[in-house]
């Protein structure tokens, strides 16, 4: 059982969960993330591999990656705030023991692993995406999960540190452009504020489940999990229904609209911020 395989299985299924609705795939993510966590620790630090009752080998860059963007990806198909607690606890671990402060990256082991000649870093996006083409959505996700400036930062240190590379074949790093593609923009902070069992909660998770929206980050916020969120997301402080009924707040680089609490008016919202052209300086 390998962590970072897990990790983008995670992901695959809450996707999925999403998507579909099925609670099958969702419970298969969860499955998976529950074992990761009761057996791939070891002293605050994810493992990479269980075999036979044991698990073993410090986690590489890939491990945090795939298993943070599973995660990422699960929260916003449950929305148990524990799960992105947990992605961001990981993703500064990952920054801790893997980060290029002088030259920016992943290096693919941790400074405190088996001493090698060369540390490396990989960007190459194969049969699986590099554990630094992954970081970078990755990070930006939590950064406008988070509202984080730094994390923003660093994301575009990673872009232009591998930008020579990438630029001489594009179509080798689909993982990396899909990380630009998010950065570039639109893409957009949605936070819906409302009781999550009710059915005008459900109307609005719905809508945004049948659109095609990857450079999305959607937070939901209730009476039980405000406490939470505001800890986790202080600029949602001021998200709350309006006048009792669920209201979708729809932001795009920190920018927002006025709330809405019609689903069908929160997509009109977004495809509008979709249509204007966005020229990066």
């Amino acid at each position: 059982m390998l962590t970072d395989w897990n990790g983008i299985a995670i992901a695959a299924f809450s996707k999925a969960a999403a998507a579909f609705g099925e609670k099958r795939y969702s419970d298969a993510a969860r499955g998976s993330i529950e074992f990761i966590m009761r057996n791939l620790f070891r002293e605050g630090r994810l493992l990479h591999r269980y075999r036979e009752g044991e698990a073993g080998i410090m986690a590489s860059v890939d491990d945090y990656a795939f298993f943070v963007w599973g995660l990422l990806e699960y929260y916003e198909s449950v929305f148990d705030e524990k799960y992105l607690a947990l992605a961001i606890s990981l993703c500064r671990d990952q920054f801790e023991h893997f980060w290029d402060e002088e030259f920016a990256g992943f290096f693919f082991t941790a400074d405190d692993s088996e001493a090698l000649i060369i540390r490396q870093k990989e960007i190459y996006d194969g049969a699986l995406p590099s554990g630094n083409s992954v970081s970078i959505l990755n990070i930006l996700k939590i950064a406008r999960l988070t509202a984080d400036p730094e994390l923003e930062e660093k994301a575009a240190r990673m872009a232009a540190a591998f930008s020579s590379q990438i630029s001489r074949h594009p179509a080798s790093f689909s993982m990396h452009m899909n990380s630009l593609d998010f950065m570039l923009g639109p893409s957009f902070e949605i936070v819906i504020a409302g009781d999550r069992n009710s059915p005008e909660t459900r109307r609005f998770l719905d809508a945004l489940s049948g659109e095609y929206l990857p450079n999305k980050v959607v937070i939901l916020k209730d009476e039980e999990n405000e406490e939470e969120i505001s800890r986790i997301a202080p600029y949602t402080q001021g998200h709350s229904p309006i006048n009792g009924k669920t209201a979708a707040y729809i932001c795009s680089n920190y920018e927002c609209r006025l709330p809405t609490d019609d689903p069908a008016r929160m997509l009109e919202l977004i495809r509008e911020g979709k249509s204007i052209d966005k020229v990066p300086g």
